[in-house]
Parts: C-alpha cells; structure tokens; sequence
C-alpha cells in the first residue's frame, strides 16, 4: 500500500509571455490546465491505468505567478475511495533571479494532509 508521500507529482513550468493573461502574469485558465494535468498524472500513477478529471473544487488564485518565474506543481493522492481518488496540488513560484520560492496556494477547500499554514489547494477527483 502506498502512503501519501509516495504519490508526490511534481510537475515544472517556466512561465514565458505566452502563458501570460493580465500584464506580466500567467493566465488563469493555462494554471488551470497545469493544475489539471499533475493532478491526473499523480491520481493514474496511484490507479496504475488511465483516471478523468471528475471535478475540480474551487480554485482561488492568491497570488500571481510572473512571466520569468518558475511555476511548481505538487500533487499527491489525498484520499482514496472504491472508485474515485482525491487529489491535491499545491503550486509554488520560484524566482530565477534570487532563487527565492513562494507558496502561491491556487486551490478550493483545505486539505486534510496539507500544513495549515498554506490555508487552500486545489482538489480534483479522477475517476478511474
């Protein structure tokens, strides 16, 4: 059986001006589609097969991520039922220049496993 640790999907984007919705900082929907899609990777290597996005809890974007910096998306499995699995990401921005990392919590209700001091991630459910 494994444990939440080991279903850790980090995933990494340069955010480049094609990313970008409002002036110098990603788009919405393109942090959207990142979130989605580590999610889905660490939820298919829990189900050992192919898993879809079921839902996706709210997501509050706190902070922005800026052209230039460096997006980090963790995801791990949260909970696991019969046939859904429950999935959290966090997502981090690292600056290239001082090489400083800031928790850009980008999600919907508080995880059970997460640190209270980051107050919200993202969750998806992936059915497989």
């Amino acid at each position: 059986m494994l444990t939440i640790s080991d279903t850790v999907t980090e995933m990494v984007q340069w955010v480049f001006p094609e990313h970008a919705g409002a002036p110098g900082q990603i788009h919405g929907g393109r942090m959207m589609q990142w979130i989605a899609t580590v999610g889905t990777m660490a939820a298919a290597r829990v189900a050992r097969g192919q898993v879809a996005l079921g839902a996706m809890d709210d997501i509050d974007f706190l902070h922005p991520v800026k052209v230039g910096q460096i997006a980090i998306l963790r995801a791990r499995v949260e909970a696991v039922g019969r046939s859904s699995l429950e999935v959290g990401v966090r997502v981090f921005a690292e600056d290239v220049v001082t090489g400083g990392l800031r928790s850009k919590p980008s999600g919907a209700a508080p995880s059970r496993s997460e640190s209270r001091s980051s107050p919200r991630t993202s969750r998806a459910v992936a059915a497989p």
